[in-house]
């Protein structure tokens, strides 16, 4: 279906505009007195904000504005050493007549009653984001599509530098008046280091963060490995993302104490380094010039590399193609994948590699592992190319007496020689794979596993029990790397996982025997993004039911705390006499499911509905007692025909007959009722795996039926979609009382919007239509309308994978409200007065 555009001008001429503002004043009615000094910081610079003139149909609204600042030349201006504190930014608005500070919005990480949320951003990545897509392995040269951006630098918990760039926070703006902020902040004199600006939600597309305890990486399939990128005796991290990007976190401690505050994104001669899909990175020097390189491990079974041809102290990384074995690209195998009876995984996700001189001559080799394969494949070196890249040769799988080694899924080796008997030994991740049914062997899903070298066999390897004190932290899809972390001879380790997690484990053992103290210490990102709240979920407590509870899965929470710093409190599993509530799928694939609250016999109680694997939904009326969980057992929606409601594909006996990919995935049901065709009674609208969105027309009940006896027409396929959709959001978009659809689209077109355009009982949606100007959202978004602030207008909250959204209204409607720094050319920054 052809896509058509809603106008709406989100970033528009408005982010060219501000930074032209340049030192010219806004004229206010009054010069605004001096304010009172009630930041912490030694120094601050005055702002203004103009009387919004859009604002003509209420008092006051909430705005986002944004102002051009040009930290270095105001430093450099007023003789001032060092360079701003990002960290210490603290913003507060005061009375232009009184100098008295105003109150501030409520969040959660405020220092006093008058900060007001804002964060910095630098212009690196202003102008745009190149992205890629794709599988490396199935182009010709390894480059992917590429696509541009918008804000996607947000997206990484980036450390930043404090010399241009622009502020922005959020304003309540009110009728035919301006404000005045004054922004504090401290000065630190290490020149050259970056540092990570807060970042509370304000409700421009931003994602959640959190002051503290977030997850250093938090994206999905974060393989880290270390290495001395800036030749400061420092280990720093270096990891991929699942999407293909690279990011290299310095490290800003000590070899005693590694301390990692913020990523920057590692970059080559066309923009950000991006695979395309899945980034496994390792770092050696490749061509043997003395520089350290770039190795990437991608999809589906090659691996990337990327020459430095800067310095030791300032690498410059340019692209130079696979990997190459023996004339060729190397190509990791893609078979056997021992748990995939139906021969779906036909092309692997990725390879985790590791680089490294196993024989003593002077050459490396290549051990890596296979991400569905869960197998160990050694490339053996057997000379040098013209250009000091190693001549490669496949040398076969690492296996063990009973064949070769097995991690299940996600096989990620690290080799060294542990017990110092001069042969190399084996650390791996590894991953029970999610779509087993079976409960895994003892062992068979440990955290990471131990092979010591077995014998004069150079591939043959023992499993041993691995070596620790205390129990793994908790992850999936692990990847161990062995670095120094502190003054002694003893390898410590550094974890990654599937969720961004990272733990330092320190080893306490001794030279031959080494044994790590587990769990370790979890690595955190200040002002990391929070993985663990859903933006579109919680919206519903919003506008919902009186008690303000909301489910989420499987277990219904209660949103509080303020708009900006949102919390959730766990009410619990919904039961059935006693017991959690629970559809298993058929026994293959993701168990997949969909629930939501609703009303369904209208007497007051939110009861749950419950959509399976396999296409169909229960419903589990409230108990009607006292206790929040407890409710009833399920029954089956019906057609008026009697049938059971089934959508999605056929359910089959056995993951032997699931021969394709949609087979196995199941029926991703997703729905939302509403009385779409306005007869008076809501109606079911459900989307599942082909895409397809349908309308089961709710019935009129006979006059006998009991309360609890919904039933529906037969499904009317109301259109098919570009994508395969996560949730369905009815919403009159356009005010004319009808209800709408807000459906998450694609990564360019986050957002779509499908009119009613029902006439006389016959429902009808009109052309996908997307919302314009939305920066990238990331992927499978899903969309709630909701008055989020309380400011009187409906807001766009949306949910893309682990990142929760906050697009306010205005926002959503205007763009960035343009304001300036007050006071004349070079005298822009004032001192805290001496006591």
């Amino acid at each position: 279906m052809r896509s058509h555009s809603i106008q709406t001008p989100l970033i528009p001429l408005l982010l060219g505009l501000l930074f032209l503002a340049g030192a010219s004043r806004i004229s206010t009615a009054a010069e605004p007195v001096e304010p009172k000094w009630t930041g912490r910081g030694a120094y601050r610079l005055l702002l203004e904000v103009p009387a919004d003139s859009n604002l003509t149909d209420r008092k006051q609204d909430e705005r986002v504005v944004a102002c051009p600042v040009d930290f270095k030349t105001w430093l450099i201006d007023q003789d001032v050493n060092g360079t701003v504190d990002l960290s210490t930014l603290q913003l507060h608005r005061f009375d232009p007549q009184t100098g008295e500070p105003i109150k501030g919005s409520e969040y959660a990480a405020a220092k006093t009653p008058w900060d007001q949320p804002c964060r910095f951003e630098d212009d690196e990545f202003s102008d745009g984001y190149t992205s890629r897509v794709g599988r490396p392995s199935e182009t010709e040269d390894g480059r992917t599509r590429q696509f541009q951006r918008p804000r996607k630098a947000r997206l990484f918990n980036r450390e930043m530098s404090a010399e241009q760039g622009r502020l922005i926070w959020s304003h309540v703006a009110e009728q035919n008046k301006p404000a005045a902020y004054a922004l504090y902040f401290d000065i630190k004199q290490e020149q050259d280091m970056k540092s990570v600006s807060p970042a509370p939600w304000i409700g421009d597309a931003d994602p959640l963060r959190r002051e503290t305890e977030e997850a250093l990486g938090g994206f999905a399939h974060f393989p880290a490995t270390v290495a001395d990128l800036n030749a400061d005796g420092l280990e720093d991290l270096i990891s991929g993302t699942e999407k293909g990007d690279l990011i290299w976190y310095p490290n800003r401690g000590t070899r005693e104490r590694p301390h990692f505050q913020g990523c920057q994104i590692l970059t080559d001669e066309t923009g950000p380094i991006d695979t395309g899909w899945y980034a496994a990175p390792f770092v050696y020097d490749w061509n043997n010039d003395g520089l350290l390189d770039l190795l990437v491990g991608s999809s589906g079974n090659v691996i990337l590399w990327w020459q430095n041809v800067g310095s030791q102290k300032k690498h410059d990384f340019q692209y130079r193609g696979f990997v190459q074995n023996e004339e060729d690209r190397l190509r990791v195998p893609e078979t056997p994948v021992a748990e995939d009876g139906a021969n779906i995984f036909k092309h692997d996700y990725y390879n985790q590699p590791w680089v490294g001189d196993l024989d003593g001559d002077g050459l490396p080799e290549i051990v890596t592992g296979g991400y569905t394969t869960g197998r160990i494949f050694q490339y053996q070196g057997v000379g040098r190319n013209a250009d000091g890249t190693p001549k490669l040769k496949y040398a076969g799988e690492l296996g063990t007496d009973k064949g070769p080694i097995d991690t299940v899924w996600a096989a990620a080796p690290w080799m060294w020689d542990a017990n110092a008997d001069g042969q190399f030994d084996l650390l791996t991740g590894g991953w029970y794979w999610s779509g087993i049914e079976a409960p895994a062997p003892p062992g068979v899903a440990d955290y990471l596993r131990f092979y010591q070298h077995a014998g004069k066999e150079p591939l043959l390897f023992e499993r041993l029990p691995f070596p620790k004190t205390d129990s793994f932290p908790r992850g999936v899809i692990t990847r161990p790397v062995l670095f120094y972390a502190n003054s002694d001879p003893m390898p410590d380790l550094l974890v990654s996982d599937n969720s961004g997690e990272v733990h330092i484990i320190p080893n306490i053992g001794k030279a031959g025997e080494p044994r790590w103290d587990m769990p370790g210490e979890r690595l955190t990102a200040p002002w990391g993004f929070d993985s663990d709240w859903d933006a579109t979920g919680f919206a519903s407590s919003n506008t919902g039911s009186e008690s303000g509870e909301v489910l989420i899965g499987t277990y219904l929470w209660k949103r509080e705390g303020s708009a900006r710093s949102p919390e959730k409190k766990l009410i619990g599993a919904p039961r059935v006499n006693g017991k959690p509530i629970s559809h298993p799928g058929p026994g293959y694939g993701d168990g997949y499911l969909y629930t939501q609250l609703y009303d369904w016999n209208n007497d007051g109680h939110n009861d749950i509905l419950w959509g399976t694997q396999q296409g169909n939904i229960y419903v589990h009326l409230h108990s009607g007692t006292g206790d929040p969980l407890e409710f009833e057992p399920g029954q089956l929606v019906e057609l008026a025909t009697g049938e059971s409601l089934k959508v999605g594909p056929p359910v089959v006996d056995s993951v032997e007959e699931a021969t394709d990919f949609t087979i196995l995935q199941g029926s991703r049901i997703v729905f939302a009722l509403s009385d779409f065709n306005q007869d008076g009674i809501d109606d079911l609208l459900i989307a599942e795996t082909f895409a397809q969105l349908w309308l089961f027309p709710g019935q009129a009940p006979s006059e006998n039926a009991e309360a609890a006896a919904r039933t529906f027409g037969p499904g009317q396929l109301l259109t098919t979609l570009k994508t395969r959709i996560n949730q369905i959001c009815c919403f009159d978009w356009n005010k004319d009382s009808f209800p709408d659809l807000l459906l998450g689209g694609t990564a360019t077109e986050p957002v779509i919007v499908y009119l009613n355009q029902t006439q006389a009982g016959d429902p009808a949606l009109s052309e996908a239509q997307a919302v314009e100007g939305l920066p990238y959202l990331f992927w499978g978004p899903r969309v709630a309308a909701t008055d989020w602030n309380g400011d009187g207008d409906d807001d766009l909250m949306v949910q893309s994978e682990f990142f929760s959204f906050w697009i306010e209204r205005s926002f959503l409607d205007h763009g960035y409200f343009a304001a300036q720094v007050s006071g004349k050319a070079g005298e822009y920054l004032q001192h805290r007065p001496n006591p």
